[in-house]
């Protein structure tokens, strides 16, 4: 909708450059573990990529742009599976980990979503992956101080989903 004029601003994660859309990062979030959990409440932690060694994941379709994320850390430690169960939302995801079916990863953007689950949450590390969230506009536009207000405002508040 920006590309067509019918929008002033995008936000998203935005994997390719596009020649028409200029991409500002205005937060960046980082893969976590999600897995079912016995007491509500628990406290974001923290786990290595290796603790998904035989853990049953399940995941976003194949073709989805953070799933690809996903699934290129996850083949390099030898976990790529393109036929694990797929769910087009992340709260599908989270309702199916709550519910027993599988552990996830997804980013820390979902940590609200999973704080009215019975999931516990970690933060991957070893090594650590994160991914920018852009605010996208058509190049050359005017930026108003309404979209540079808005992006500041954005810029501060964004970091506070990730804890």
């Amino acid at each position: 909708m920006v590309e067509a004029g019918d929008a002033d601003l995008g936000l998203g994660f935005f994997f390719r450059a596009a020649p028409s859309l200029d991409r500002t990062p205005v937060g960046r979030f980082e893969l976590m573990r999600v897995t079912q959990a016995a007491a509500d409440g628990e406290p974001v932690g923290s786990a290595p990529w290796s603790a998904l060694r035989g853990a049953a994941l399940i995941g976003l379709p194949p073709g989805n742009p953070i799933q690809k994320v996903i699934d290129r850390q996850l083949g390099e430690m030898g976990l790529a599976d393109a036929q694990r169960p797929a769910f087009n939302f992340f709260g599908t995801l989270i309702s199916m980990v709550e519910a027993g079916f599988g552990t996830a990863v997804m980013p820390t953007f979902a940590l609200a979503a999973c704080r009215r689950h019975r999931v516990r949450t970690d933060v991957l590390v070893k090594p650590r992956v994160g991914m920018d969230f852009f605010r996208v506009t058509k190049r050359g536009a005017h930026e108003t101080e309404a979209l540079r207000a808005f992006s500041e405002t954005l810029r501060k508040a964004l970091p506070a989903l990730s804890h």
